[in-house]
């Protein structure tokens, strides 16, 4: 709510009496009085029917927001009701203005911002509405004036290019509010912005230029940028992460050469390998792990990635569907996936109750006390994964009661030379495969991965 409050000081002390306090604060914050005289006396008249209160709409059960649309404008004063002219029967509001926004209407639609004809009046050069912005009723019919453009109510759009074009090339230029009218309010006239409404309020969401994930917190009418909220881990070093991605021959005669020569080649390595895989994968019906071994078998080695409705990342998440406490208290299994994002979750959970807010939580410290976890069960995900190579958490929301993170694991189908000896089934056949007769579409290593959305709520 704006308030519009105006004082009266003393003129023979102060050369303009009159002002506007437009703070957007309730109650008003009392304006300063100018230095008085050396005798210390100063006069003050408080006068009913100076101040404004702005009545807005829009609010939002999901997200507990407003977007800001002032509906009308009262003073504080209540004018009498009576029958008689001697009997007051009751009061009602000192309307100063009143406006309507309505975007549908039974024989045509209405711009963004455009007022209704015959349903709003206003007093006293009230200029605030659409918005809460600084509306100019003989502008072009009538425009918006946002901090950086000025928008044309009649059709919806700026006057002005965007300022911020070359980050938003999936928008016009003169597109109001992203055309995102529903669920956003426009931001100075650069971006569209999910509104807040009261300072403090804590969100996570995409930033629109970059789509990297932070913290946003409601101040003073505006989103304020924090810490960003997408974190990883990797598990070896970048050298050893890389070793399962090379295709080179060993120098020399080098581990499985002499062995798998002797014992017919690629044609029985690759027979060997493909039974043993399909054998630790039959177990669950799903044509996953087939698109798998078929991109390495004959693929380009190009990336794999497996959405979070896959049977790999059910079977990841294997608590997805257990709505209970125990991710709060620490119960968990460390040495599986869910035991690491539970830990994971802990932390955030503990420091945004303490907080109210992720800003300067330390997620990169947290996912590398954590124990690294080892994908042993069940078979399948032990045949097709194992041991993983990077696990990525981004917080996409967290309230007073509940925590939603979607974790992107990464694997490699390929190995190093220290599985040339393995005596894991057909590891070996693999390394030999892809060291000694790798080619543009045949035997390439690559990287894939699998998105998890865990979502935890405090009963």
């Amino acid at each position: 709510m704006a308030v519009y409050e105006k004082t009266y000081i003393d003129p023979e002390y102060v050369s303009d009496p009159g002002g506007l306090d437009t703070a957007h604060l309730t109650p008003a914050l009392p304006i300063p009085y100018f230095a008085p005289p050396s005798d210390g006396t100063y006069f003050h008249t408080l006068t009913r029917g100076e101040k404004r209160y702005e009545l807005t709409n829009h609010t939002s059960t999901t997200l507990s927001t407003g977007l800001g649309n002032v509906l009308s404008t009262v003073s504080d004063r209540k004018l009498p009701l009576t029958d008689d002219e001697e009997t007051v029967s009751g009061y009602t509001a000192d309307v100063w203005g009143v406006n309507d926004y309505a975007q549908r209407h039974p024989f045509r639609d209405y711009a963004f911002g455009m007022l209704m004809p015959g349903r709003n009046q206003r007093r006293g050069g009230y200029r605030f509405g659409f918005q809460s912005q600084e509306t100019d009723p003989e502008y072009w019919g009538g425009a918006v004036s946002y901090k950086y453009r000025v928008e044309d109510t009649r059709l919806g759009r700026f006057f002005s290019g965007d300022p911020l074009g070359a980050e938003y090339p999936f928008y016009s230029p003169y597109a109001f509010s992203g055309n995102r009218v529903l669920d956003a309010v426009e931001w100075e006239g650069l971006e569209p912005a999910k509104p807040g409404q009261k300072d403090g309020q804590y969100e996570s969401a995409p930033h629109q230029g970059n789509g990297n994930q932070y913290g946003w917190t409601w101040r003073k009418g505006e989103w304020e940028q924090g810490d960003l909220l997408s974190y990883s881990r990797m598990k070896d070093d970048p050298e050893e992460y890389e070793a399962d991605l090379q295709t080179e021959r060993p120098i020399g005669i080098g581990p499985g050469w002499t062995v798998f020569n002797q014992m017919g080649g690629e044609e029985t390595a690759r027979a060997t390998f493909t039974s043993n895989f399909l054998t630790g994968t039959a177990a669950v019906n799903t044509l996953e792990d087939n698109l798998l071994l078929e991109h390495f078998l004959s693929g380009d080695g190009s990336p794999l990635s497996f959405g979070s409705t896959s049977m790999i990342a059910r079977l990841l998440d294997k608590s997805s569907s257990q709505h209970d406490k125990s991710w709060l208290v620490g119960k968990s299994d460390r040495n599986t996936f869910v035991g690491f994002a539970q830990s994971f979750e802990q932390a955030a959970w503990d420091f945004y109750q303490q907080n109210g807010t992720l800003n300067g939580f330390d997620g990169k410290e947290v996912l590398a006390e954590i124990k690294w976890p080892y994908i042993s069960n069940p078979q399948f995900l032990w045949t097709v994964m194992g041991g993983v190579k990077q696990i990525s958490p981004v917080i996409t929301h967290i309230s007073s009661g509940e925590l939603v993170v979607r974790y992107t694991v990464e694997d490699h189908f390929g190995t190093s030379a220290a599985d040339a000896k393995s005596m894991l089934p057909g590891l070996s056949e693999l390394y030999y495969l892809q060291h000694y007769h790798s080619g543009p579409n045949q035997y390439q290593p690559f990287i894939w991965t699998v998105d998890v959305i865990r979502q935890r709520s405090e009963k």
